[in-house]
């Protein structure tokens, strides 16, 4: 049992261990904070989620897919269908060593379909958090 855990706690460091994480650029922080403020508001969640969320740890509960579709439509990060808008994305990242990979994942994962915009986006943010090499903080 114990090897197992071990087993299990190494991976995910080094899963992890492979992400980059980055301060969001100073320019979209105003728009980017009042949407997410907002949305938190909104659907019922405390400030403290928000830096949980952004470090990709997702929880699927009805108050988080709510959120996530509130905040990506409210900043323009993301569009009505469920996906995100890849060159709005990109643009987070600068010149970024790994600005690629990157764009690789964010168009890989807007190929994901749910059962509506909703759930298509949460699927497509599950996606992106679990391949991006970056991760972003404020």
């Amino acid at each position: 049992m114990i090897k197992t855990v071990f087993l299990c706690l190494v991976a995910y460091v080094v899963a992890n261990a492979q992400k980059e994480y980055i301060p969001l650029p100073q320019e979209v922080v105003p728009k980017i904070g009042d949407s997410a403020f907002t949305c938190l508001s909104k659907n019922g969640l405390d400030q403290e989620a928000l830096p949980k969320l952004l470090a990709g740890e997702i929880q699927d509960t009805p108050q988080i897919r709510k959120f996530i579709q509130c905040f990506a439509t409210g900043s323009g990060y993301g569009d009505k269908n469920g996906h995100f808008k890849e060159d709005k994305m990109v643009k987070l990242v600068g010149n970024h060593k790994s600005k690629d990979k990157y764009r690789s994942v964010v168009q890989e994962c807007n190929k994901s379909q749910g059962s509506n915009s909703e759930d298509t986006l949460f699927q497509t943010v599950i996606c992106f958090v679990k391949k991006s090499p970056i991760l972003f903080t404020l």
